[in-house]
C-alpha cells in the first residue's frame, strides 16, 4: 500500500520499476477561506503500471488562514499659547498597513479641547477604530500616541519705570 498526500511526491517509487510520473490536482486559493483541492489523475512511468494498482483519488481541502496585522494609530499632538478662549485639535494618522486596508474612527473625528494652561488628551481607545478591506487579516490596533493639546503659558514681562520726587511729607506714587 502506497500513499501520497499533500505536496509530498518525493517518494514516487512503487513496486519494482514502477514509479509515479505525475499527480494532477486542481484547486487554488489566494484569500482567507477554504476550497476543494480535487485529485484529477495519476500517471505512471510505465503504461502497464496503472493496471497493477487500485488507484483511489481522494480530494483534499485548501485553506488560507488570516494573517496577523498590527496597525498603529497616532493621535494629533499640538501645542498652542494660552489665548483666553477654548482651543481644540482633532485627527489622527495611521501607521503602515496592508494595501487596500482602510482605518476609520467609529465616533466621527477624535478631538480634544481646553481653555487654561494644561495638557488635554484625546484618550484614544483601540476599540474605537475599524479596519475595512481587511478580510485576510486578524487586525489589532495599537494606540502608539494618544492625541494631546498642550496650552502653554504666554510669556509676560512687566517693567516698572523709575520715579522719584523731593520729600514733601506725602506718599510718593
Amino acid at each position: 500500500v502506497g500513499t501520497i498526500s499533500g505536496d509530498d511526491t518525493s517518494d514516487r517509487q512503487l513496486s519494482g520499476d514502477d514509479m509515479i510520473a505525475d499527480v494532477v490536482v486542481r484547486g487554488s486559493l489566494i484569500s482567507y477561506g477554504t476550497s476543494a483541492n480535487v485529485a484529477e489523475r495519476v500517471t505512471f512511468t510505465k503504461m502497464s503500471s496503472a493496471d497493477n494498482y487500485n488507484v483511489i483519488l481522494a480530494d483534499g481541502e485548501l485553506s488560507v488562514d488570516k494573517a496577523d496585522c498590527t496597525i498603529h494609530i497616532y493621535g494629533a499632538v499640538e501645542g498652542k499659547p494660552y489665548n483666553g478662549s477654548t482651543q481644540a485639535i482633532s485627527g489622527y494618522t495611521v501607521g503602515v498597513r496592508p494595501a487596500g486596508v482602510e482605518v476609520t474612527y467609529n465616533n466621527g473625528t477624535p478631538s480634544v479641547s481646553g481653555l487654561n494652561v494644561d495638557t488635554y488628551t484625546m484618550k484614544l481607545n483601540a476599540d474605537d477604530f475599524t479596519a475595512t478591506g481587511a478580510d485576510n487579516y486578524n487586525v489589532t490596533f495599537v494606540i502608539a500616541q494618544d492625541g494631546a493639546l498642550t496650552i502653554n503659558k504666554v510669556p509676560m514681562s512687566i517693567v516698572v519705570g523709575d520715579g522719584g520726587k523731593e520729600y514733601d511729607g506725602t506718599n510718593g506714587t
